[in-house]
């Protein structure tokens, strides 16, 4: 699959003025182009890789050095939020390790949450790390976590109730439940069917006595499963949709419909800026 949309508002000869963003979630990679300074989205391709090969070849295309700011976004479920005030630069390492099960040779890397009073402390592959430091090295990284946590800050500001932002992968899902711009819980659960993410969603509206029949459901995820898992949801709540765009951000007059929707946890990092 190769899906490259460039719109026709891009200028390759003003490079420094966009922002470049790569994820990398095994086995897809994606990467889209945002201008700076007006938040437009002019670019994207998304494609399967079999080796981190396929992902330098993808990126050869570009000057990277020349963009004006470039991130890189990691998936893994080795994450833990720590409130920034008992934060310690000095034992993130031990802090991470005892909480989950990581390799000695990964490398511990943090996103600073502003918004939300919170460090991320995640893990991230040898092999993952070597690759940003060839074709990315001076980009700023972030786990996919981050991005999710920065939209259900923003969504339940805009919200009069809680809601709960549910990333499906194939055999997992992240939730995050979050009320008035603070977030009271987030993690990972394994999942495989449709009733065993029902059951871990109505388990945490029980346990956080929340009204369940007020919240709005914010669902992202590969299209097919999206649609699959929202169709059995809208059963049990009647406010479900799909995570929208960043409010902030807006879409090349050219864009196709609904090209972007796999990007999203791409472009909520922009938050971080």
């Amino acid at each position: 699959m190769n899906d490259r949309f460039l719109s026709t508002q891009f200028q390759d000869e003003l490079l420094l003025s966009y922002h470049f963003i790569l994820s990398i979630n095994q086995p897809m990679w994606s990467w889209c182009i945002v201008e700076r300074q007006t938040h437009t989205v002019v670019a994207g391709n998304r494609g399967i890789y079999h080796s981190f090969t396929d992902i330098e070849t993808e990126l050869n295309q570009w000057k990277l050095s020349a963009f004006g700011q470039t991130s890189i976004l990691f998936y893994s479920e080795d994450n833990l939020l720590v409130p920034t005030s008992f934060y310690d630069q000095n034992g993130k390492q031990a802090l991470l390790q005892f909480c989950t099960d990581i390799s000695q040779s990964s490398f511990i890397e943090t996103n600073e949450i502003v918004a939300t009073e919170m460090m991320n402390l995640f893990s991230i592959p040898e092999e993952l790390h070597a690759l940003k430091n060839r074709i990315l090295p001076y980009a700023t990284q972030y786990h996919v976590s981050t991005s999710f946590i920065l939209a259900a800050h923003q969504l339940s500001h805009q919200s009069f109730h809680p809601i709960i932002l549910i990333e499906i992968y194939q055999e997992a899902i992240f939730l995050i439940i979050a009320d008035g711009g603070k977030v009271l819980f987030s993690n990972y659960f394994k999942s495989i069917t449709q009733e065993d993410m029902l059951y871990w969603i109505v388990r945490l509206v029980e346990q956080l006595e929340l009204d369940g029949s007020k919240m709005t459901l914010y669902v992202n995820g590969s299209k097919p499963l999206v649609t699959e898992r929202m169709t059995f949801l809208t059963s049990y709540f009647s406010n479900v949709q799909s995570l929208p765009l960043p409010s902030h951000l807006s879409l090349a007059k050219d864009a196709p419909e609904d090209y972007f929707q796999p990007f999203i946890d791409s472009f909520y990092i922009l938050l971080c800026e």
